[in-house]
């Protein structure tokens, strides 16, 4: 069922597929070839790293061979030594002069102590004296055992049977830990016995630190749950370090040296073993294969991940080289017939039906110039654009202006140029329908002034609803007539456009440039000039070059800002409006600011005005944005700072309001406050403000106009009521009445309802006590 689509496949693309057959032929026989080399290669490599390692422990296994050979010749020399030889029958190894002939071999052992560095100590353990002899010290077997060197879990007894009881001939008792002169640590101890056999006289001990019979084993890496150790002849484990598991069968390490390959049997380690020839121990080392074959595992990655890019490339590549090599003409023709026709049988002739798709492409072609014809108007408002805002750079914005101005069929050449502005004002604050269409009435009616005026020596370009820039050409060399010229352009434009509409106009010029480049700057000066015409400061044309010189920085002192805070927090409607009519015309008129700078003085009142807002709970991220899109915006100034007033007069009701709710919850909370806690002889005006959130002053003058008397006459006078109250109805202590009327002393409250009253507080109740 699958070979017939399969074959129709092949025969649909026969070309195709016989093209890219020799390219996967000769990729498979050069991956077959990479991977007989690669194969070769990675046993040599694996052969060598298993030697490398077996060669690590042979090292190994000579160095400890070494000292273990230095150690048996000390053993030999102390052992043939004449005085220890001769002490071995003492008894009394101090009765006369016996205990010369101990300092005199003490003496002699000196020789021995510093012959090896792996002997940490040795003892002559003397079986007929009970005496432990070293090169610095003598003590007896018992108190040698306790004092000097004792074995963990290991009773004297049993140790002494082992080391002086029991005949060794260099025998080596497996790694044990240890106590010596009171510190702990692991020992390999060496056991030679003194005498024969069948006669034992005493021991020679000497202590090896398994920390230094494992320092030659630094080199093999053990890492990742590897482990090493060390049999003697009998099979018995002497040392070990790493994550030991169980010594494999001894049956797999029949040989000298070897190496044994990840089994069950040896818990998927590679084992790597040798054999001393001197005392017949084996040495062993357990790692993991990844450890041993790390560099050859790390190149079989990267020969396996070259052979998959080279696979895949190759076959990318073959499908390339393929598909380029195959009918071109076969591919145009469908791409043609599923674009256009839609037939894809073939029996026409190709090279007409070419010649027939590409009439119509011309056709389309004819069309599509139109419709670009036909915005040829946004493209030359987006020349203007960025001439004016300054988004050509000096360089390279030259050249793309040529080529824009070159495109548009644009001629600006020119000697120096002027930028002018034309601000229809309209009555109404909202842009409407009827507004909106009155000013395209303005800006039609300006252009064919201009147009009849000045000709080819200005361009207009639609700024805004409501604001029209013109850009004038000096097409001579003559500087001193450009300013006239243009400025008898724009009497003409305003008489007549006065003449046919009423309709104020104001006009603010830029000064004049020699580079298109520099258009933009005199846009900005028209631009500031332009704050003054709008405001009407300025009347007829406004030249920037007439203006006065610029100040540095616009007037916005903290204090004023703090005085604007607080009028509109405290609902001040005329104080927050006189204020920012003050801020307006030292800013706008008599300090002539840049377009720059006037922006950051717009976004200082737009950051008060936030934490005005934030303070009063009103803050809204939206309205936040929209007011920086604004100022970002070629709006007018006057505009925006009228808006800035309408929202400040929003903020002032809002506050208004608010306090009429308010003040009928605040005296019940306040009055709520004094009447539970009048008891208290902390309370005060300051703590009452605190705890309802208010400014101490407030709350002084709101309980004076709530209340009809001050909050500390209001507190004294609640206190005396409740003073005379108890004096009446209670035999209570005046002391107790004191407390629970919240004064401080018996002095304090006496001298106040003295003052009060007119008399004391005993006669108060003394008089009633007579009724």
């Amino acid at each position: 069922m699958r070979v017939r689509p399969l074959y129709a496949v092949m025969g649909k693309h026969h070309l195709f597929v016989r093209l890219l057959m020799p390219y996967i032929f000769f990729m498979i026989l050069a991956l077959l070839l990479g991977w007989l080399l690669y194969y070769r290669t990675f046993n040599l490599l694996e052969n060598e790293a298993t030697r490398s390692n077996l060669l690590l422990l042979e090292q190994v296994k000579d160095m400890l061979d070494r000292r273990l050979s230095e150690i048996d010749t000390i053993a030999r020399q102390i052992t043939n030594e004449p005085r220890v030889m001769s002490f071995q029958q003492v008894e009394n190894p101090f009765d006369g002069p016996n205990t010369y002939r101990v300092i005199d071999m003490q003496k002699g052992l000196h020789n021995y102590s510093a012959s090896n560095n792996f002997v940490i100590d040795y003892f002559l353990l003397f079986k007929k004296s009970n005496l432990a002899v070293s090169s610095n010290s003598t003590h007896e077997i018992p108190s040698f055992y306790q004092r000097v060197l004792m074995y963990d879990n290991m009773d004297y007894r049993t140790w002494y049977e082992y080391f002086v009881g029991i005949f060794h001939n260099r025998q080596f008792f497996p790694v044990h830990n240890v106590t010596l002169r009171g510190k702990s640590s692991s020992m390999l101890t060496y056991v030679k016995t003194l005498g024969y056999p069948w006669y034992p006289t005493g021991a020679l001990v000497i202590l090896i630190d398994n920390k230094d019979m494992l320092k030659p084993w630094d080199s093999i890496d053990t890492s990742d749950g590897g482990w090493a150790c060390i049999l003697d002849e009998k099979g018995q484990v002497l040392s070990s370090f790493g994550n030991k598991e169980l010594v494999p069968d001894a049956t797999l390490m029949n040989q000298s040296k070897g190496i044994i390959g990840p089994s069950r049997d040896t818990k998927q380690m590679l084992i790597t073993y040798t054999k001393s020839s001197y005392n017949g121990w084996t040495y062993i080392v357990a790692q993991p294969p990844h450890i041993v074959l790390q560099k050859v595992i790390y190149i079989k990655k990267i020969t396996f991940t070259v052979v998959f890019l080279f696979l895949g490339l190759g076959v990318l590549l073959a499908y390339l080289f393929a598909y380029r090599n195959s009918k071109p003409w076969t591919r145009i023709l469908n791409t043609i017939k599923e674009r256009f026709s839609g037939d894809s049988t073939g029996s026409e002739d190709p090279y007409g039906f070419v010649q027939s798709t590409l009439t119509r492409l011309i056709d389309n072609n004819y069309e599509l110039g139109e419709k670009i014809e036909r915005q040829a108007p946004f493209l030359k408002a987006t020349i203007f654009d960025g001439l004016l805002k300054g988004d050509f750079m000096i360089g390279k914005g030259v050249k793309d202006i040529e080529a824009l101005l070159k495109y548009q069929k644009m001629d600006l050449a020119g000697s120096s140029y002027m930028v002018a502005i034309l601000h229809f004002r309209y009555k109404k604050n909202d842009l409407s329908s009827d507004v909106l269409y009155e000013l395209d009435v303005n800006r039609v009616l300006v252009k064919e002034i201009l147009r009849n005026t000045a000709g080819n020596d200005a361009y207009s370009h639609d700024v805004s609803e409501d604001s029209l820039a013109l850009l004038f050409l000096n097409r001579t060399n003559d500087q001193l007539k450009f300013r006239p010229h243009v400025e008898q352009i724009l009497h003409e434009v305003l008489i007549n456009f006065r003449t046919q509409l009423e309709n104020p106009l104001s006009v603010s010029v830029g000064g004049i440039y020699y580079s298109l480049l520099n258009v933009s700057r005199s846009y900005e000066e028209a631009r500031q000039a332009m704050n003054l015409s709008i405001w009407g400061y300025a009347p007829g044309i406004v030249w920037f070059t007439d203006l006065p010189k610029l100040r540095q920085g616009y007037y916005y002192p903290g204090e004023v800002e703090s005085r604007l805070m607080n009028y509109s927090k405290a609902g001040d409607r005329t104080g927050t409006n006189k204020l920012l009519q003050e801020l307006q015309l030292e800013n706008l008129k008599d300090r002539n600011l840049s377009p720059s700078m006037l922006n950051l003085f717009l976004f200082e009142m737009l950051g008060t005005l936030v934490k005005v807002k934030e303070q009063l709970g009103l803050e809204d991220e939206a309205d936040v944005k929209k007011w920086t899109l604004r100022i970002h915006s070629e709006e007018d100034s006057h505009q925006l700072l009228q808006s800035f007033t309408d929202e400040y007069g929003k903020i002032c009701d809002y506050v208004n309001e608010r306090k009429k709710s308010q003040n009928v919850h605040l005296i019940e909370e306040a009055l709520h406050c004094v009447h539970s806690s009048y008891m208290l002889a902390d309370l005060s005006l300051e703590l009452l403000a605190e705890k309802l959130n208010v400014s101490k002053v407030y709350l002084s003058q709101f309980f004076k106009e709530q209340s009809g008397v001050n909050f500390s006459d209001y507190l004294e006078g609640l206190r005396m009521d409740r003073a005379k109250e108890l004096l009446r109805t209670t035999d209570l202590p005046i002391k107790e009445i004191v407390d629970l009327t919240g004064y401080y002393s018996s002095n304090t409250f006496g001298r106040a309802f003295r003052r009060i009253h007119g008399i004391s507080a005993t006669e108060y109740r003394s008089s009633f006590q007579l009724e």
